[in-house]
């Protein structure tokens, strides 16, 4: 008896302890590029469906966008299967490759008020060609009633200076949309995705680039802060995988106000690995068997 009344003691002084950890994040917004989902053929892998949903499971995020979701109806029926309070909603288009951007909701939080696509970033006016569209979704936080619009992104990929020139007028296209919706009134918004910063590290012309993007539209980048949010194999036939920043959460400055504590995290294999050279065994199941990119999670409070 008395060991059980120890055990509870503990449990109620540790329940005290995380409390503060636990409660203070009232506004969380993740992104995650989930690899060609469900099946990338450059691995010849399909997702493992099971770490994936230990991975989302985890995050507890009020919200979740996601890239590269090429299989929609399966990633529906698979959330709706390990993630029922969640709402899913997915893009039509997702150019040549078929990789469309979405999000993941809890409907207890947030109420969906309307999604639309903007083409202008693709560069297509085909769904199954050009790049991905921008996936524009207006939410309401059903606890302060406060109105706030996701732009979810998936920009053009590659190393190469060309592909950063095609990323630059994609800036420029951004820019546009954001004044149009700034001249009817908007103000808050959440810019995210796999932005493909391929020099951000080396801070360098494109680096600079993406920064001048950001101050152009008076945005803030807590994703400033981290070290990656992908690894990659670098370039190098040496057997180690490269970390790299390519996704990240950038928030209107209006938006960004309303909290009084802010903080930023990459999760999953970034995390586990602390964006450090690695081998793929190493960085595990959600590096080898997910996706090469981590979750970038913003949690906030007011």
């Amino acid at each position: 008896m008395k060991f059980i009344k120890f055990s509870l003691c503990n449990l109620l002084i540790l329940s005290f302890a995380l409390t503060p950890l636990l409660s203070w994040a009232d506004f969380t917004v993740t992104t995650y590029n989930i690899r060609n989902f469900d099946y990338d053929a450059r691995s010849n892998a399909r997702t493992n469906k099971s770490e994936l949903s230990k991975i989302l499971i985890s995050l507890q995020s009020g919200i979740i966008a996601v890239q590269e979701i090429v299989n929609a109806n399966e990633f529906k029926q698979f959330v709706a299967r390990q993630m029922p309070q969640y709402d899913v909603h997915i893009s039509r288009c997702g150019g040549s490759g078929k990789q469309k951007l979405g999000v993941v909701i809890d409907r207890n939080l947030y109420k969906v008020n309307s999604v639309k696509e903007d083409s202008r970033l693709s560069d297509s006016s085909s769904c199954n060609s050009g790049l991905r569209p921008a996936y524009i979704v207006n939410v309401t936080e059903i606890a302060t009633s406060t109105n706030f619009d996701l732009i979810i992104v998936h920009l053009k990929a590659g190393g190469k200076q060309s592909n950063a020139d095609v990323r630059y007028r994609q800036y420029q296209i951004l820019s546009e949309i954001l004044n149009e919706m700034k001249r009817n009134g908007k103000e808050n918004f959440v810019i995210l995705g796999d932005f493909n910063t391929t020099d951000f590290n080396l801070r360098n012309q494109n680096y600079q680039r993406f920064i001048d993007f950001i101050d152009l539209n008076d945005l803030i980048n807590p994703t400033a802060e981290l070290e990656c949010s992908s690894y990659w194999w670098g370039g190098i036939d040496d057997g180690l995988e490269y970390s790299s920043l390519l996704d990240h959460v950038v928030i209107s400055t209006t938006l960004y106000k309303i909290f009084n504590k802010t903080a930023i995290s990459n999760e999953a294999h970034c995390k586990k690995l602390d964006c450090r050279i690695s081998d793929s065994e190493d960085l595990g199941l959600s590096f080898l068997q997910v996706s090469d990119h981590c979750p970038i999670k913003f949690t906030a409070s007011r």
